[in-house]
């Protein structure tokens, strides 16, 4: 799921999450902080007599995090109006900072103080490995898939304080669980309106993005559960997204720009590196 996604979720459920009302003249300034959880669906073997992909996403999240091998990363999204800085907690991991209004993006790489920009004149002119298809038996080649269905769990659950309804989609080998509110008529707009924004200036093709605009039709998705089995076996992955913390406060500026005494390289620069 791209972290931009839920971002947006983030900042569209406000009003659930206890965040006063914004008025249309108003921006949210502030932090959303969010946790990914990844698990190996053979993981599972160890609790469950065959894989049920009905069995997997309905274990809690907290029997999920005391399992072996499970991987949690939480972030920190730092908002302003249109600009945005994605940051993991902890460590000094590689953060990504984004200006819609002005169309510039940063990747900055605290280890190694350097720091790459691009624009969207960048991306429309297209960047090499980054924008071009992968050619099939590529180690990242996803074959095509079938085209995504929904349907309603006939399930509810509250989280963070909204009342949610449960929907699942399917795509192939895929099942994504989303847990959307209906009762925020404007947060769900707010949140549809992101995500058009920032697929026209992030344009892209992915699973995730065919999933999410089904359950995006039916609410503001509040925690989200992506799964995929092979055929049965022990094989395949299972992800979890979901809100934790929404906070209202002041944000400097200074956290949407390239640190001071950072050295600038191309996109070119980045790429080589990369490739090496």
């Amino acid at each position: 799921m791209r972290t931009h996604h839920l971002l947006a979720a983030a900042l569209s459920a406000l009003p659930a999450l206890g965040v006063p009302s914004l008025s249309p003249a108003q921006e949210f300034e502030g932090t959303v902080r969010t946790r990914s959880i990844s698990i190996s669906v053979e993981a599972f073997w160890e609790r469950m007599e065959s894989l049920d992909p009905h069995a997997i996403l309905n274990v809690p999240i907290q029997d999920i995090l005391r399992m072996r091998d499970v991987e949690v990363e939480e972030v920190i999204h730092y908002v302003k109006g249109s600009k945005f800085r994605t940051q993991p907690v902890g460590g000094n991991a590689p953060y990504g900072v984004a200006d819609l209004d002005r169309g510039i993006f940063l990747n900055v790489q605290p280890d190694e103080q350097v720091y790459v920009e691009w624009t969207l004149a960048d991306m429309q002119d297209g960047m090499g490995p980054m924008t071009g298809p992968m050619p099939k038996g590529s180690e990242n080649y996803d074959a095509p898939k079938e085209d995504a269905t929904i349907r309603p769990l006939g399930k509810t659950r509250t989280i963070n304080g909204a009342r949610t309804t449960g929907y699942e989609v399917r795509s192939g080998e895929d099942i994504t669980w989303a847990w959307v509110t209906n009762e925020f008529t404007a947060a769900t707009r707010a949140f549809r309106r992101m995500i058009e924004d920032m697929d026209k200036l992030m344009p892209g093709d992915d699973d995730d993005d065919d999933a999410m605009a089904l359950y995006a039709q039916h609410g503001l998705p509040m925690l989200v559960q992506e799964l995929t089995v092979y055929d049965g076996q022990a094989d395949g992955s299972y992800e979890i997204e979901e809100i934790i913390l929404v906070q209202q406060e002041s944000v400097s500026d200074s956290m949407f720009e390239a640190p001071a005494g950072y050295r600038k390289m191309t996109l070119q620069d980045m790429m080589r590196r990369m490739m090496q």
